[in-house]
């Protein structure tokens, strides 16, 4: 394409993208009065910005859908960002998290539904022995870090294009920005506010690319860790192949830098267990969070007796003695309890988790056929209940620079016009969620969303 015709494409784009946003504040006239009294009184504030180009103030949601305040029903592609397996206001949740409020919301010393939470999750994780838990995915990633600085003796992290590991500092470098080659990739900053030289703590590798196993290899007996996904959500669904992520293990292995598993959406979502099982490997630390909260906010990271035991102070030592882990509401009760009680009913049901994969399946296959009927090129990733896309792009998307080349403008409007259709999805790069709530109807009904949002992008001529 000549760089006229890009042009052209782009401004075209942005004519559309204004148009939807005047065609979406007509749909949804009270939550984009709201989202307006927010820009007014900066003091409200919103924390939901990837829901573009307004916010949808939610007024109610159970199983598969959710209402807004304007009564727009929706089939939920979203499930709170992942961690609602078994959908919004689950019964088995709701008895569980009512259970526990008569005995008090918080307490400060632990808990049983803490214990009950850790024993399910020890189970279900490669290699762990021990738990200690944390209020978000990005705390239980921070705690990992810094017990594998402890424990190597090192400070050099190294992690992957298009990996989002929570808010610590030395992560918040190319999860959407770029920099340098794709095989030789440089930290590039995500995110203002870093201290000045904390890039030079962090090294980049290319994810899905045999070129970061050669150089854990060649280099990684100076790095305290590595830490790497094994789908990557926020770079687009984009699963690790096999090979790739026990080639990594096994490097990690041979120069002593700690695997840390980020398995923050994965762990308990892809299976009854960690998704390592599903790869025939064991990480060194694991970190956790969304599904095993119920739709509570919970991290949690788990290894070995060794590296966990780090955290407790000992007998007559100082608290310097110890990698400080925790916070007022680690392992809270109501949390505990809807963790426990969605992880129970998942491990022993499994086969919770083969309808899943079924109905993920039936989303993938359904969404690449829409694509092909609409004689529109573009792929569609993810595994299990999960899925991304669709990316407009000659090439099925492996890493984060595939999907940064796909057609970015496209793919704005098509989360807006789905929105217009009845299906809830975030902004690009794109990252959905199934839960036991939805049903083949449901799966058909987003497919069919789909194919009239690719039939508007086809006549528009973005795609």
């Amino acid at each position: 394409m000549s760089s006229r015709m890009v042009d052209e494409r782009e401004d075209l784009t942005e004519r559309l993208l204004e148009e939807a946003k005047i065609e979406l504040r007509s749909a949804l006239p009270l939550s984009a009065a709201r989202y307006e009294r927010v820009l007014e009184r900066p003091r409200m504030g919103t924390s939901r910005s990837r829901f573009w180009p307004l916010p949808i103030y939610v007024d109610h949601a159970r199983g598969a859908r959710l209402v807004d305040i304007d009564g727009r029903e929706y089939v939920d592609c979203n499930m709170g960002h992942g961690p609602l397996v078994l959908g919004h206001a689950s019964p088995v949740v709701l008895k569980a998290v009512e259970a526990q409020l008569e005995r008090g919301t918080h307490y400060g010393p632990p808990s049983p539904r803490e214990l009950e939470l850790a024993e399910i999750l020890v189970e279900g994780v490669p290699g762990a022995e021990r738990v200690a838990f944390l209020n978000s995915g990005g705390e239980s990633t921070m705690a990992a870090v810094r017990l594998a600085r402890e424990a190597t003796g090192r400070e050099t992290v190294a992690k992957f294009e298009g990996g989002l590991h929570g808010n610590y500092e030395p992560l918040l470098f190319s999860v959407f920005a770029l920099g340098g080659e794709a095989s030789d990739p440089v930290p590039a900053v995500d995110s203002g506010g870093l201290p000045p030289g904390i890039a030079e703590t962090v090294v980049m590798l290319p994810f899905n690319d045999e070129r970061a196993v050669e150089r854990i290899q060649r280099e990684g007996s100076d790095w305290a860790c590595v830490i790497v996904e094994p789908v990557q959500g926020s770079a687009g669904t984009l699963p690790a192949s096999e090979e790739f992520l026990k080639g990594v293990r096994d490097a990690c292995s041979e120069v002593g830098a700690l695997l840390i598993l980020d398995e923050v959406i994965t762990a308990f979502r892809l299976g009854p267990h960690a998704a390592a099982k599903l790869y025939g490997i064991s990480a060194d630390l694991t970190t956790m969070g969304k599904a095993i909260g119920g739709g509570f906010p919970v991290g949690a990271v788990a290894g070995p007796a060794d590296l966990i035991d780090l955290t407790n102070t000992p007998p007559g030592g100082a608290a310097r003695d110890a990698v400080f882990v925790g916070g007022t509401f680690s392992g809270n009760p109501l949390t505990a309890a809807a963790g426990a009680a969605q992880l129970s009913e998942l491990t022993t049901h499994p086969e919770h988790y083969e309808r899943l994969g079924e109905l993920g399946d039936r989303m993938r296959s359904g969404l690449q056929a829409a694509l092909a009927d609409a004689g529109i090129a573009g792929f569609v990733t993810g595994t299990g209940s999960m899925w991304g896309g669709p990316y407009f792009t000659t090439k099925l998307p492996t890493c984060i620079r595939d999907v940064a080349a796909s057609n970015q403008g496209a793919a704005r409007l098509y989360s807006t016009y789905l929105i217009l259709e009845g299906v809830l999805m975030t902004s690009p790069p794109h990252l959905n969620f199934l839960s036991t709530a939805h049903t083949e109807a449901d799966v058909d009904q987003v497919i069919a969303a789909h194919r009239a949002v690719l039939g508007r992008l086809a006549a528009s001529g973005v795609v």
